[in-house]
């Protein structure tokens, strides 16, 4: 007596999914899949960290920070700013500013540039808001000088945003390579 012809590959996938719960557990394990092709393998090690209040700051200079500056955020998207130094590209100070809030931190006086990411889940300075992340950076360089005309005060630049918060600050996107 010969024996009976392998199934063929049709046969295996009916017979696969006429047991009910197979046919839910592929669909969990394809939504995950999915996921994981869109967001990549980090997710599978990293996790939310707790969001910074408004106006943490993290300073990367030993120049006293001694001017005001007023940074808002946007509407549904927390905003980790962080501001350049113009002239040697290197950092001066980074600020988070949490969502529909607006920071009043202090920066040294010099030229620099402001470059900031925006998101919604945060996951630390280093991974910033995952795979989601938002670049920007201002395309004019913010001032912040004594006044020749009247060496009492300082110029502040001011950041223009429209008035729901719902547009980013500037024009210019970066990718995530320029903005560290």
């Amino acid at each position: 007596m010969s024996e009976p012809d392998p199934p063929t590959f049709f046969n295996r996938i009916y017979a696969f999914f006429r047991h009910q719960y197979r046919a839910l557990w592929l669909t969990i394990v394809l939504v995950f899949l999915f996921n994981l092709a869109r967001h990549g393998i980090w997710m599978l090690n990293h996790e939310k960290e707790p969001v910074p209040a408004t106006g943490t700051v993290w300073v990367f200079t030993d120049r006293p920070c001694e001017v005001p500056f007023r940074m808002p955020a946007l509407r549904r998207q927390d905003v980790y700013a962080k501001l350049t130094d113009a002239e040697s590209g290197k950092d001066v100070l980074s600020c988070f500013v949490r969502r529909d809030e607006t920071a009043e931190v202090l920066v040294p006086l010099g030229t620099y540039r402001l470059r900031y990411a925006h998101g919604t889940d945060w996951y630390g300075t280093n991974l910033l808001f995952g795979p989601e992340t938002d670049y920007r950076q201002i395309e004019e360089p913010l001032v912040f000088a004594v006044d020749a005309d009247d060496p009492g005060q300082v110029l502040v630049p001011e950041l223009q945003i429209d008035r729901d918060r719902s547009r980013p600050w500037g024009k210019s996107n970066i990718s995530g390579k320029e903005f560290r």
